[in-house]
């Protein structure tokens, strides 16, 4: 069955300013793309919103200059834009590629001042006027496959009815699960789930949360994990020195969800920590109270603040490190894990959802979040006994279960019973 697939994020799909941003969309449409699926992608954002630029156009006229976030020109230029991102959003369409998968790409604009209540129906609206310009291009595809019911999901439900082309969703997202946006919200993603041919989740302690807060849907949730990116497994990881310090690294955003204070405790009380390296990868508003408890704990001189890392420098620094820690009060999955594990490298992570669906006895630890002493307890028999831990059998297992092979092999089979109907089943 030859089968066209567009994605659907609802983030924007690797746009210019940012390598990561729909990072895991990209990976699945590498994927796809090379088992032989058409595959696309839409790209939505917006950007200003209409009563800025009325404010902003009778500013002008009053001979000042506004906001300094709005465009340069005359007030009837801004009138104009206002009026274009209104009602001639195809203006704002622009297609391009990325590592050979093809994108259209929209900026529309806030209907008013940006908020959960109404920034949906502006996006939804903007994401239709990109699929016209997709199909245009590209053709007609079979499968919607949506990530993220907000506002992903909400935008191939409405693209669904209106063309008859059956949708599946991908839920990566803690919001709806947590329950941390508005009601109205989630009565929207309960109806988007409700409505979807195929219902997916990264976890299945995900799954079970999203469930538990929107009610059962038809389709049930099933487990389809993240994939790891295809370039890691081609590119096959760098030799280990034979004798160093042992090395802990950590990857991720330096927030407090993170929880990289519990990680310094627990370095701090590893038995011949001073002998250790701590690498901790990444940036955010957290680095600097994160160096004092370092400098308190007396591990400066070990922690090692790298800052925001490119795609290859963190491969380097997976390369160079003896396990890797994710030691989050939250995640819905976990993708640095099996980046790790695929690296040959051992994880040592925290119960918090999605980690207990990729952490095994065989591969590294887990441990209860936010308790230093049962981290400290998990990370020293991982870095006292690396031989436990054979770094060709844990990439070969990681590949194994999180690899572009079997994901593939999972989507095109629901894709295929999707669109043949129960008889497929």
């Amino acid at each position: 069955m030859n089968l066209h697939v567009l994605l659907i994020p609802s983030e924007e799909f690797v746009p210019p300013q940012s390598h990561l941003a729909g990072i895991f969309q990209l990976h699945q449409a590498k994927a796809l793309q090379a088992a032989g699926v058409k595959t696309g992608a839409l790209s939505v954002k917006l950007l200003y919103s209409l009563p800025m630029l009325l404010k902003g156009a009778v500013a002008r006229a009053m001979g000042r200059p506004g906001s300094p976030k709005l465009p340069s020109g005359t007030p009837g230029s801004l009138l104009r834009l206002m009026f274009r991102k209104r009602f001639r959003l195809e203006e704002f369409v622009t297609h391009d590629s990325v590592e050979g998968i093809p994108v259209t790409r929209i900026e529309g604009g806030y209907d008013f001042k940006p908020g959960e209540r109404f920034d949906h129906r502006a996006w939804t609206r903007a994401g239709e006027a990109a699929y016209e310009a997709y199909a245009a291009r590209h053709g007609r595809p079979d499968i919607l496959h949506a990530h993220n019911a907000l506002y992903g999901g909400m935008l191939a439900a409405s693209l669904s009815r209106k063309h008859g082309i059956p949708f599946v969703l991908t839920e990566h997202s803690s919001f709806v699960a947590r329950r941390t946006v508005a009601r109205s919200l989630l009565r929207h993603a309960a109806r988007c789930y409700r409505s979807a041919a195929e219902l997916f989740t990264v976890s299945p302690s995900l799954g079970r949360q999203l469930e538990e807060n929107t009610g059962p849907a038809a389709a049930g949730w099933k487990w389809v994990p993240n994939v790891i990116d295809p370039d890691l497994i081609e590119q096959p990881p760098a030799p280990r020195p034979v004798r160093g310090k042992p090395r802990v690294l950590s990857v991720g955003n330096l927030i407090p969800l993170k929880d990289h204070a519990t990680l310094l405790r627990a370095f701090a009380g590893l038995p011949g920590h001073e002998s250790m390296e701590l690498v901790i990868a990444g940036d955010g508003p957290e680095e600097n109270p994160l160096r004092e408890l370092a400098r308190d704990l007396g591990i400066s001189a070990q922690t090692t603040f790298t800052g925001r890392l490119s795609r290859d420098q963190v491969v380097a620094q997976m390369d160079a490190a003896s396990c890797l820690v994710l030691p989050s009060r939250f995640e819905t999955f976990g993708v640095v894990l099996i980046e790790a594990l695929s690296r040959g490298i051992p994880v040592v992570a925290s119960r918090c959802g999605g980690p207990e669906c990729v952490v095994t006895d065989a591969n590294g630890k887990l441990f209860p979040a936010g308790d230093a002493a049962a981290l400290t307890a998990a990370l020293e028999p991982v870095l006292r006994n690396p031989e436990h831990y054979n770094p060709a059998a844990l990439r070969h297992e990681a590949i194994d279960r999180f690899g572009p092979r079997r994901l593939t092999a999972t989507l095109i089979d629901f894709y295929r019973r999707t669109l043949e109907g129960p008889a497929a089943s």
